[in-house]
């Protein structure tokens, strides 16, 4: 898959780019079926929810679950990173993000408003924000089952001021996940300017978006699971300069360019 330059143009501009059922039915079942691994609680990688006490998080699937390991190098992920990119680029995270239904449960909680680079910049000493996050649909996500609500353009704006900017005070998470918040009357100035989109789509569906976009979203209180699959690609010239000494499952320490795999990996994985 490609992207026209009408599709490039809009993501350098808006900060992100939703690419409505850019995998096949079969394929997103194919990547369905690895959720059981990839949430296993039992795993060191997996992080849970402080409300509703499920698993909301889990990180490097991509290093032990075969469909993970071939949705990152998918040429659907990896041809249109090579346009948005350049040619060299590596895996720097990947990571699986779960709000199950609220049927019988608690709801699972939101993410604050915060940039991805601030986290990576911080911790891993990633030098400029040039990583590209790519969201994989693994179910519909609607209005209704708390989607990523992404401010356009806020990425042009640099690095956002945070509640805790001393780096030394933000805790680190039990989780593996650093939501640096953005100051609450950054946000507020940001969207009364530039407003809030939604990102939604059919299962299937993939969202590219620049790591400097601020960005969030709700608790779902719904019936509805929402499950994203999310590869990080970070061109190979602003790899991190000390990343965290937490093992793979936070980044990946083996930067080599991604080459894609064929077009139908995901469907030849029984094989």
């Amino acid at each position: 898959m490609d992207l026209s330059q009408a599709q490039v143009e809009a993501y350098q501009r808006e900060g992100f780019l939703v690419i409505e059922q850019v995998f096949s039915p079969p394929e997103v079942a194919v990547l369905q079926a690895a959720l059981p691994e990839i949430t296993d609680p039992s795993r060191a990688k997996v992080g849970f929810d402080k409300v509703s006490g499920m698993v909301r998080l889990s990180h490097g699937a991509h290093l032990y679950n075969e469909a993970a390991r071939r949705l990152s190098l998918h040429p659907k992920l990896v041809r249109p990173a090579q346009q948005l990119l350049g040619p060299e680029f590596h895996i720097y995270q990947s990571r699986l993000t779960i709000k199950p239904a609220a049927v019988g449960a608690a709801p699972t909680s939101g993410w604050s408003w915060h940039q991805d680079f601030t986290t990576w910049y911080r911790y891993d000493g990633m030098p400029e924000p040039r990583a590209l996050v790519t969201f994989t649909f693994l179910d519909d996500v609607t209005a209704a089952n708390a989607p990523i609500l992404a401010i356009p353009r806020s990425h042009h704006q640099g690095v956002f001021p945070t509640i805790r900017e001393d780096a030394e005070e933000a805790e680190q998470p039990s989780d593996g996940y650093q939501a640096v918040e953005v100051k609450p009357e950054l946000v507020r100035e940001m969207a009364q300017r530039g407003g809030i989109t939604a990102l939604t789509g059919l299962a299937g569906t993939v969202a590219f978006m620049n790591c400097a976009v601020v960005h969030a979203s709700g608790e779902n209180i719904s019936p509805l699971r929402r499950a994203l699959f999310s590869v990080v690609f970070n061109p190979i010239n602003n790899r991190p300069r000390h990343p965290r000494p937490k093992g793979e499952h936070w980044i990946s320490t083996n930067v080599v360019p991604v080459q894609p795999l064929a077009d139908d990996c995901l469907l030849t994985i029984a094989n």
